[in-house]
């Protein structure tokens, strides 16, 4: 800005002796033209550098949302995987529990064998007693999960 004034100065009240006035008004009129085109790139580069930084946020923000996904998914396939060794954790205490209680039924049943086999041999020895005969007691097994027993004589 200051060549340009020092141009137009030169022009219109310079030593015509010495300078050119002419020239110095075309030098002025260069420099005012420059100055226009200068404003004229300035805001152009400013109006790309602006898009350029827009450009630069939505990508940013796209990769951001692309790693968001991403975690979420991977999150997403750990959560399967920790729910289905949590089905096969509960199959598997199922089972156990199954078992468990199996084990405990028969050994209530055999307790309850022995305890009835044993209300038979002293019942029995007392009746042998009385007698004088010897009997053996016997417990049958049926298919209805009962007890059957028989007394046979010797």
């Amino acid at each position: 800005m200051c060549v340009r004034r020092y141009f137009v100065h030169l022009s219109q009240r310079g030593d015509r002796m010495k300078f050119d006035l002419e020239q110095a008004a075309v030098e002025a009129r260069q420099c005012a033209d420059l100055l226009s085109q200068a404003q004229y790139h300035v805001a152009n580069a400013r109006k790309i550098d602006e898009q350029e930084r827009e450009q630069r946020r939505r990508q940013e923000e796209e990769r951001e949302a692309l790693r968001q996904k991403h975690l979420q998914e991977q999150v997403g396939t750990q959560t399967d995987r920790h729910r289905q060794t949590d089905r096969q954790t509960d199959r598997q205490t199922q089972r156990r529990r199954e078992e468990e209680r199996e084990t405990l039924r028969q050994k209530h049943l055999q307790e309850q064998v022995d305890t009835h086999t044993d209300r038979h041999r002293q019942t029995d020895t007392h009746r042998d007693d009385d007698r004088g005969k010897t009997e053996r007691c016997t417990q049958m097994e049926t298919p209805t999960g009962t007890g059957r027993h028989t007394h046979t004589q010797k």
